[in-house]
């Protein structure tokens, strides 16, 4: 005899067919819920300047690397021979050590792909290998200087600011030198002047539409008084980039030694609100600034959020780092907020120094 089942069966779906217009209700959300974030920014908030790191973008940093250059008038294609205080030892090899007497195991393992160069004179002529820079790279600990170009993103310009234009120039962008060399040795390299009319220009790229700009010459961490001055030796002004907008503009430094100049235009765009949450003070005696971890509250207008991007609060004289986040996206990736989590930057760390700067008048 069969039986009649039970009236209430599990489905997987639900018979009502209504997934579909709470998923359309859901989706009317996020624009009030933005807005009301955005409200309550603008009431409890503070105004501050997002700089985002850029990692593995751009350039490769002096601060990690080091130029091999022909010598002056060696044919191209000839490697330099590095001339030999005794011929005598033709079997003379230099290697590592296999025991821990420089070092422990870990060192080991992180020097163990570092290539030997045999100085012993045996190839032909006498010639030495010279060590290109990708094997420089792959064999030097990267990311171990504090330079003030790259702040150990290993790649120029580092960072980049939300709602400006940035550009930092090095010795990638020089138009024209005189009476100035460059030092390689150097980490970053540097700028020397050889003589009281030396100079360096550089081709600064103009945007078409600013409010104001800053600039700062710079020798590694350190912000020098220096000004930049046109060809005609007048100090640059704002009235100058403002004739020059929508192109470019040679400048000219002329200083002792300095390794790279900032430009910062500011294009109007409106500052960020960011809320800041309660400042919590500990005893420390390893720290100059003692305030503990900090949350911040960012609004669905910012892109990304990254650890490692730098937040300053100038009206605070406060400088922060993000330590990690949690971004609030619906399942389109559409934003809702950003929740982050900062520390503050002790007065060493040079990127304390990375909004400073002075205006041109």
């Amino acid at each position: 005899m069969i039986k009649r089942g039970p009236a209430n069966v599990k489905r997987n779906h639900a018979r009502n067919f209504i997934q579909k217009q709470a998923q359309a209700r859901m989706d009317e959300t996020v624009a009030a819920y933005n807005n009301q974030v955005q409200n309550s920014l603008a009431v409890n908030a503070v105004q501050v300047v997002l700089y985002q790191v850029e990692r593995m973008i751009g350039r490769p940093c002096s601060c990690c690397k080091t130029d091999v250059r022909p010598v002056q008038g060696m044919a191209a294609g000839v490697t330099p021979t590095i001339p030999q205080r005794d011929r005598t030892n033709e079997d003379l090899e230099i290697q590592f050590q296999d025991d821990d007497i420089f070092g422990s195991d870990m060192d080991d393992m992180i020097f163990n792909d570092v290539k030997v160069i045999d100085v012993s004179g045996s190839a032909p002529s006498g010639v030495v290998a010279v060590t290109t820079e990708t094997d420089f790279m792959d064999s030097v600990g990267q990311g171990s200087v504090n330079c003030g170009i790259c702040y150990r993103a290993l790649k120029q310009p580092g960072y980049k600011a939300y709602g400006m234009h940035r550009k930092v120039y090095t010795h990638y962008d020089i138009e024209r030198i005189e009476g100035t060399h460059m030092d390689h040795t150097s980490m970053p390299h540097a700028f020397e002047q050889e003589s009281p009319d030396g100079f360096v220009s550089f081709k600064v790229t103009v945007p078409k539409y600013f409010v104001s700009a800053i600039y700062s010459i710079r020798e590694d961490t350190y912000i020098l008084r220096e000004k930049p001055t046109l060809a005609d030796g007048k100090i640059l002004t704002i009235e100058d980039l403002r004739r020059h907008a929508g192109s470019a503009i040679d400048v000219y430094v002329k200083t002792e030694r300095f390794t790279h100049i900032v430009f910062e235009f500011d294009l109007g765009v409106p500052r960020l609100n960011a809320n800041i949450g309660g400042e919590t003070t500990t005893l420390d005696y390893d720290r100059l600034q003692t305030m503990s971890d900090i949350p911040i509250v960012f609004g669905p207008e910012v892109s990304d959020v990254n650890e490692g991007d730098i937040v300053c609060i100038p009206e605070r004289n406060l400088f922060l780092k993000i330590r990690d986040k949690e971004r609030k996206i619906m399942q389109d990736q559409a934003r809702l907020e950003w929740v982050c989590t900062a520390r503050v930057l002790q007065p060493t760390e040079p990127l304390r120094a990375i909004s400073k700067g002075y205006k041109l008048r």
